[in-house]
């Protein structure tokens, strides 16, 4: 067989691959936009049950749509820059954080405020609250600020249960819990990755450095895999490790 004859054939085979594959392959469309926030979108959440979406935006809104066609259903005044917005694991409810340090819950299905934990006069954050997580088992909430502390609350009452310190001075931008709840990963602006025990409070280990193959500089996002096996960051040095 002559090379003309091998390419011809590659190609044929190629396409025939091409074609096959694109037969079978889940077709991806853009469902709905759903729009317009007055400002950046910081933020979202889906809730368990996939029907709802949530958004944290500079409009100094959380914003609740139907996500199958985008309707938006409510709309939460948070009264200032909303940066991260979760939903409880059962459902019910919605936990949004921002300025100046400000945490509220809210009843997702009817959207009355529930509650708006501590701020810097009763133990709370001093300043914005970049990030904030729920422990799988809906009881804690764990918030991350730029007042350089992270913050463990209990959600149905909305207590302090402790703030932790690692004694340097940058702020975490990110912030996730273990699967199986029992740890909390933070992703700090210098490049570290903190690990805390959730139940005691304490530093069990930090993660490499820069000069060890870690991150050169700020971390922006971290996450947890789903068997706790792995962590994965994100960072401005423009690697995921």
């Amino acid at each position: 067989m002559s090379f003309r004859h091998v390419i011809v054939s590659f190609l044929i085979s190629l396409i025939a691959t091409t074609v096959s594959f694109a037969q079978t392959a889940p077709t991806v469309t853009l469902d709905w936009i759903g729009v317009d926030h007055s400002g950046p979108v910081f933020s979202v959440a889906i809730s368990p049950d996939g029907n709802t979406v949530v958004s944290a935006n500079a409009s100094l809104t959380v914003e609740v749509r139907n996500l199958s066609n985008g309707t938006l259903l409510r709309t939460l005044d948070h009264e200032n820059y909303v940066f991260s917005v979760a939903i409880s694991p059962d459902g019910r409810s919605v936990v949004s954080s921002g300025l100046p340090g400000s945490i509220k819950i809210w009843n997702l299905s009817d959207g009355e405020l529930l509650r708006t934990l501590p701020v810097a006069s009763d133990r709370g954050h001093t300043s914005s609250v970049n990030s904030l997580v729920i422990s799988p088992d809906g009881n804690t909430i764990v918030s991350s600020s730029s007042d350089r502390t992270i913050k463990v609350w209990n959600l149905s009452d909305g207590t302090l249960q402790r703030t932790l310190i690692d004694g340097t001075k940058v702020a975490a931008s990110g912030v996730t819990i273990s699967p199986d709840g029992s740890t909390i990963v933070a992703a700090k602006w210098d490049g570290l990755i903190k690990v805390w025990n959730l139940s005691e409070g304490t530093l069990m280990r930090t993660l490499p450095v820069a000069h060890d193959k870690g991150h050169g500089n700020h971390l922006q996002s971290v996450a947890i895999s789903p068997d706790g096996g792995f962590v994965v960051s994100g960072g401005r040095d423009k690697t995921i490790k």
